[in-house]
């Protein structure tokens, strides 16, 4: 899926709710100074991503950017916090997203056919584990906006993102056919222990 289409998405979402936030990005070479401040990889789709919107709300759920006004804390300190929180994330997650009860996205070392980073989920009570939900963040994003969409126009509540919902067949699963083949997912899509 390709990210100008996802932020067409993703901008269309902010003018129908006021409930999704897209910030100020501040020029590819703030963002590309800043990279420096992650300790190890880099994924490039979340990169590319904050050259566009440094960061995103969407009903609650916190993508992390850089040098926002708006959405604190920035990347790469929600990263070390949460290295310090579970000494087993670091240098195998870098967490860029928080959800309104605490599970923690970010991607991982592992990486598709493309090169892209896979996405996981970490629920901060259960230590040492994370969840795989996806085989790249376009793909992850993807997924997370064209829910929000989809429960904005039928009049719902969104969906709650836990990691299950990511692999539920309908839509998504079709989309993702890399992540069922994954050798994880043989092992209930768990990537750290």
């Amino acid at each position: 899926m390709a990210l100008a289409y996802i932020m067409e998405l993703a901008e269309g979402l902010a003018e129908e709710s006021d409930q999704v936030e897209l910030y100020p990005q501040y020029g590819r070479l703030v963002i590309l100074r800043n990279i420096g401040k992650i300790l190890g990889a880099c994924d490039r789709q979340y990169v590319d991503f904050l050259c566009l919107s440094n960061g995103m709300r969407a009903f609650g759920y916190e993508f992390y950017g850089f040098k926002s006004q708006e959405l604190r804390p920035y990347l790469h300190d929600h990263m070390l916090s949460l290295w310090a929180w579970d000494s087993m994330l670091a240098g195998a997650f870098w967490g860029f997203a928080s959800s309104p009860s605490g599970l923690k996205w970010g991607y991982l070392a592992k990486v598709d056919s493309a090169g892209n980073h896979y996405i996981g989920a970490y629920d901060l009570a259960r230590p040492r584990e994370v969840i795989l939900v996806a085989s790249s963040f376009n793909v992850f994003l993807w997924k997370f906006l064209s829910a929000l969409q989809t429960a904005l126009r039928k009049g719902e509540e969104p969906p709650r993102f836990e990691a299950s919902w990511f692999r539920e067949e309908g839509e998504t699963y079709v989309h993702d056919a890399e992540l069922f083949a994954s050798e994880e997912a043989a092992e209930e899509f768990r990537y750290l222990q």
